[in-house]
């Protein structure tokens, strides 16, 4: 018996025809001519060519996205896991002797198992679409590297249990670096800003405040809660201070540091003298404003007031 497959080549399309041939005997065994059964498989051979296709680009995209990728039998804990995935926490493949959801378990940081597991669990009994979780995981040279670990179960038996799971881990060990070092930033910026000696705060693009320290509330004699939100033209004297402000908020939002002399409104209604010194600043990744260093200057104003009389 033998199996053939022939591809013949026609204008429209190639077709494909699969013949199982075998011999024909006569009564004393002697071959004495073939029989052949055959059937178009062009379906069957288009069909296989687009699962190569997609499982080579589906392998491109996980090259390229440095991605490991892992299975997970749930009832049995077989696990699946690509060369990558081994290689986010220093190892090979073949350096683990036994792969399975305990190879997981050794690795993870004791702190984020239990978010981990609360994740998981959550989308096993279908409170979520899917599971994920950033986790620690311990490598190799017994550093600690980030992991974006997610997934989702694709396979149940009969009666809805979840059998098979498969996802994705993604090493995001240098974006967490980066939150951990603007955190560290924006903290030393607010120790600075709330323990300045000068009044400082900050107006969005439509000039409403955004951020006031202590020193800047007791200038003006509100309370920083009183502040936030509040367009700063509530605490202007006239129109002609805000015809003075208004280009000079502009100027330095454009990125020129303005400086002027400025008289404000207290909360009781006394107007004081103020020496206002504006720069630039980018409130979030979307808006910019001005950050303004207020220093009251009343009395200075006041000195010279006097020795011109």
């Amino acid at each position: 018996v033998m199996d053939v497959e022939e591809k013949i080549e026609t204008p429209k399309k190639v077709r494909y025809f699969s013949a199982t041939k075998f011999p024909l005997k006569d009564s004393d065994g002697v071959i004495n001519g073939v029989c052949s059964t055959i059937y178009e498989s062009t379906e069957r051979k288009e069909a296989e060519a687009k699962i190569i296709e997609s499982e080579q680009r589906l392998a491109s995209i996980i090259q390229g996205t440095n991605t490991g990728t892992w299975e997970w039998n749930i009832q049995t804990g077989e696990t699946i896991f690509n060369s990558r995935w081994a290689e986010i926490v220093g190892y090979s493949l073949e350096e683990f002797s036994a792969l399975n959801i305990e190879t997981w378990t050794r690795l993870v940081h004791p702190e984020d198992g239990a978010l981990s597991k609360s994740r998981l669990d959550a989308h096993l009994s279908g409170q979520s679409d899917y599971y994920e979780a950033e986790v620690r995981m311990r490598h190799k040279d017994g550093s600690w590297v980030w992991v974006l670990d997610r997934g989702r179960v694709f396979k149940w038996d009969s009666h809805g249990k979840p059998l098979w799971m498969s996802g994705t881990h993604q090493d995001i060990t240098a974006r967490k670096k980066a939150e951990e070092n603007l955190l560290n930033l924006s903290k030393r910026f607010e120790k600075i800003f709330e323990n300045n000696a000068a009044g400082i705060f900050v107006v969005d693009e439509s000039r409403n405040i955004v951020m006031t320290n202590e020193r800047f509330a007791t200038i003006v004699k509100y309370t920083k809660e009183e502040l936030h939100g509040k367009n700063v033209l509530f605490l202007h004297v006239n129109e002609e201070s805000f015809r003075l402000f208004s280009p000079n908020f502009i100027h330095a939002r454009e990125g020129e540091q303005t400086k002027i002399e400025y008289r404000l409104r207290q909360k009781d209604g006394t107007i004081i003298w103020c020496e206002l010194l504006g720069n630039k600043i980018d409130i979030d990744e979307e808006r910019n404003g001005v950050i303004w260093s207020v220093v009251d200057i009343t009395d200075i104003k006041k000195a010279y007031q006097d020795l011109e009389v």
